[in-house]
């Protein structure tokens, strides 16, 4: 034997325990690697076995308006399995015990339970009933956050009136395992939740009667994703379609909305508020004495939904050009597009601007328009939503309260 080879030996013996040691560390290693890839696997096993007993759709579309009459033509592309059309609306909620309105969506079901895509199981309660427009089930994760439960009843509108609606049952869909709404990167069970309701109810309090406005679809056997869509988006071009999409467009639909968002929670994001305000106030021109001088404060509230930005900023535009406010309009904005370029709306920033107009303008003279665009709740709560922000609503006694600062200026 050579004498390297015995001091090797000699070694490996000296240091048998550090040897031993390293040797139980990597096997924990591959035991632990080998347990958690069992693990992963068995968990895609089973969400594979709970998308197919519940029949999760593979294509999505949605549009604006189609007669139940192209229904025939979509359910004959080839490579379409299944589909199933239906009425999708997003309302407003009042819910017991929740300050602000919450944000629902409504999924029209048949009147009759029978087997569907994006099936439901039934985990408290039970179906609707035929002919009981107000019945509806709720999605168990917003159940359990706001404490629903078959029996409870909660508001909403639709189609622009409040409308009392029962919880009978309480459900699970593999459309919405994961509920997160639109623009946020993680689910707010409690303000957020899942509703479905009778397509008899729902279509014609939406005007969809003998119509739909969402389509799913699963594949046949060895169909191509790519030729579906493209077949259902021509048949629906000429019903405001949107633009089908797979599963796996939606996840990466919504991941890239999300990424909008994380604007406020950048570094550079958050600290140029204050500077944003304070930029805007100072820039508010005083008074003209003699003459009546106009003043606009407009404030979009919901950050989630465009729509209340366009109309803030429509609204500061017209005031600007029709009514002399040039120089004496401030807008404030909550919008994941605009962090940079308008003040946040929030009660305090309502409160230091309208402090701060008080200070310019003459009282017995001038006018000060004041332009709060959200969602509405029963209460009369205007909701203020920027997430992660946690905002309090706006509502008459807050909004007078913060009047009076107004005329204490």
């Amino acid at each position: 034997m050579a004498t390297l080879d015995r001091k090797l030996i000699r070694d490996a013996l000296h240091l048998r325990g550090q040897v031993i040691a390293i040797s139980l560390v990597v096997a924990c290693g591959v035991a632990s690697f080998v347990a958690m890839r069992s693990t992963y696997n068995s968990l895609l096993s089973s969400q594979q076995s709970y998308y197919e007993s519940y029949r999760f759709a593979e294509v999505f579309a949605q549009l604006k308006r189609a007669p139940d009459s192209i229904a025939t033509d979509i359910t004959e592309i080839p490579g379409v399995g299944a589909a199933e059309f239906r009425v999708v609306a997003d309302v407003t909620l009042d819910v017991p015990g929740l300050a602000e309105p919450a944000k629902g969506r409504i999924i029209s079901i048949p009147e009759q339970q029978r087997s569907m895509l994006n099936d439901l199981y039934l985990k408290a309660g039970r179906y609707i009933e035929a002919e009981r427009a107000d019945e509806v089930l709720v999605s168990a994760a917003f159940a359990e956050a706001n404490q629903l439960k078959p029996g409870s009843l909660i508001s909403a509108v639709i189609n622009g009136r409040w409308q009392k609606l029962q919880i009978v049952g309480v459900a699970l869909s593999p459309e919405y395992v994961y509920e997160v709404r639109s623009g946020e990167m993680f689910p707010d069970n409690r303000r957020s939740g899942v509703l479905w309701m009778s397509r008899e109810a729902l279509g014609p309090a939406f005007d969809m009667k003998g119509a739909f406005n969402d389509v799913a679809i699963t594949l046949a056997p060895g169909a191509a994703a790519a030729d579906v869509i493209q077949r259902l988006d021509d048949q629906l071009n000429d019903y405001g379609g949107l633009g089908a999409y797979t599963r796996a467009d939606d996840a990466e639909a919504q991941r890239a909305q999300a990424e909008k968002f994380r604007a406020l929670a950048d570094e550079k994001g958050f600290y140029a508020q204050h500077d944003a305000l304070q930029r805007a106030l100072t820039a508010l021109l005083p008074e003209r004495p003699g003459v009546i001088d106009v003043y606009a404060l407009t404030a979009g509230l919901y950050a989630s939904e465009d729509v209340f930005m366009r109309e803030v900023r429509l609204i500061d535009a017209l005031m600007r050009q029709r009514f002399d406010a040039q120089g004496r309009s401030l807008v404030l904005l909550n919008n994941p597009t605009t962090v940079h370029e308008f003040p946040l709306a929030s009660a305090t920033s309502l409160g230091l601007a309208l402090k701060h107009i008080g200070s310019l303008m003459n009282r017995d003279e001038d006018v000060l328009m004041m332009y709060l665009s959200s969602h509405g709740s029963e209460k009369h709560d205007l909701s203020v939503n920027f997430w992660p922000l946690r905002l309090k609503p706006v509502n008459p006694v807050s909004l007078r309260s913060l009047a009076s600062s107004l005329m204490r200026s």
